[in-house]
């Protein structure tokens, strides 16, 4: 090979070295220091692990709770008739609020005015829905 191509092989090599870290502009080899955000990331993930491990804690707990509730609903629930359940759950579906007070004769849902039977009936316990929004009434 020609004494140039070589010559020029080699100072690629070195410009890379040098690149990359492994070695100075003088070809010494360069010494890599340790960095001193080093230890502060290290605290910082153990920080994070600790935090995930109890937000997980804290996860299980929640659905702990909410097998409780939902176990506590149940048997509420079971002593209710089932077809008025089934009014509730497709309201709270609907509107999120299943259930409106009747103050002054005006669903506290919708604020509309209901008309005299459906005031009658909210009166004697009936299961009564407001004609306006269609929640089910109850009397303060």
């Amino acid at each position: 090979m020609p004494d140039s191509y070589r010559a020029g092989r080699e100072d690629i090599g070195d410009e890379l070295q040098v690149a990359f870290g492994f070695a100075g502009r003088d070809g010494l080899p360069m010494v890599l220091e340790v960095r001193p955000d080093v230890a502060a990331a290290q605290q910082s993930v153990t920080t994070a692990q600790t935090n995930l491990t109890k937000a997980r804690n804290d996860l299980e707990k929640l659905k702990a709770a909410i097998a409780s509730l939902k176990e506590k609903r149940q048997l509420h629930v079971s002593g209710i008739d089932p077809q008025a359940v089934a009014v509730y759950g497709g309201v709270k579906k609907q509107r999120g609020t299943a259930v409106a007070r009747v103050e002054q004769g005006l669903c506290r849902g919708c604020r509309i005015s209901l008309p005299v039977t459906e005031f009658q009936k909210a009166k004697t316990g009936n299961l009564v829905r407001c004609g306006s929004c269609g929640r089910i009434l109850y009397l303060a």
